[in-house]
């Protein structure tokens, strides 16, 4: 769990916006049409960003979704790129690859 910690997550990002607009997580739920649950779940790392929450939140926060979803699908890459099961499955695929091409 501490290496996630160390990950910047694109809820960080929202939740220092959020935290400097509204005065609490309930108020800026109220204001994107989303039940509380899922925005604290939200910014406590406990849910993903999908395009539909992250085009609320953007207009809400006057940035674009496409940067609050580069940001999650950022931290996804990395995420994978540490996971060993993920490692060795792209280290077969490659050397499937190899493989192939040699024959």
């Amino acid at each position: 769990m501490n290496e996630l910690k160390k990950i910047f997550h694109p809820w960080k990002y929202i939740k220092e916006k959020i935290e400097s607009k509204w005065r609490s997580q309930t108020e800026f739920a109220k204001l994107i049409w989303l039940p509380i649950s899922e925005v604290n779940d939200l910014l406590n790392w406990r849910r993903n960003l999908t395009p539909k929450t992250a085009i609320r939140i953007a207009v809400a926060l006057q940035v674009s979704p496409e940067k609050l979803l580069k940001l999650q699908n950022l931290r996804d890459l990395h995420l994978l790129s540490i996971n060993e099961k993920h490692k060795t499955i792209i280290q077969e695929i490659k050397n499937r690859i190899l493989s192939f091409v040699r024959h």
